[in-house]
């Protein structure tokens, strides 16, 4: 069995306010970053080549009230939670999303934490290079290649099927 955790396959940053926002502030920020509004989220699709087996989202955001999902036209929020699917992008796009999460929190003045600690855009070096090569070692291949996305998808499987042998 791989350990899904060191396969990073959502990273999640939440960027929080001091106060309430309201989706007339920070629309045309995240517009402008070319994010498409859905629902009770939104999300930013990559540009250049996608093989079949990647994600073709760069980064989904929820917006949050008191660390409840709520739909953006309906209500303010204090926060937004930004994944990125770290596994399934190349590394570029994964340091192109890091950098979208930053010029987002920028923008509208949010703090930012990963895995409940704060953090700055000069950890994006040392957060990339912490993934790869965890992604490395326990897939033995990069973020972003197809034995990657085949061996999460395997991991999914035997865990639907439970447990064998018993």
């Amino acid at each position: 069995m791989i350990d899904l955790g060191k396969v990073h396959e959502r990273e999640v940053f939440d960027l929080i306010g001091q106060h309430s926002v309201s989706i007339t502030e920070l629309r045309p920020v995240l517009a402008a970053l070319g994010f498409v509004f859905e629902d009770d989220f939104a999300w930013l699709r990559r540009t250049g080549r996608v093989e079949q087996w990647q994600a073709e989202t760069l980064v989904e955001c929820e917006f949050l009230a008191r660390g409840r999902k709520v739909y953006p036209d309906e209500s303010d929020f204090d926060s937004l939670r930004l994944s990125i699917l770290v596994s399934s992008l190349p590394e570029e796009q994964v340091v192109r999303a890091l950098n979208v999460v930053f010029e987002i929190a920028g923008q509208a003045r949010l703090a930012i934490s990963h895995a409940s600690r704060a953090v700055s855009r000069a950890a994006i070096p040392a957060l990339v290079a912490c993934w790869t090569q965890e992604i490395l070692g326990e897939a033995g291949d990069i973020c972003g290649s197809e034995s990657v996305a085949i061996l999460i998808s395997m991991e999914y499987d035997k865990r639907r099927a439970g447990p064998t042998g018993l």
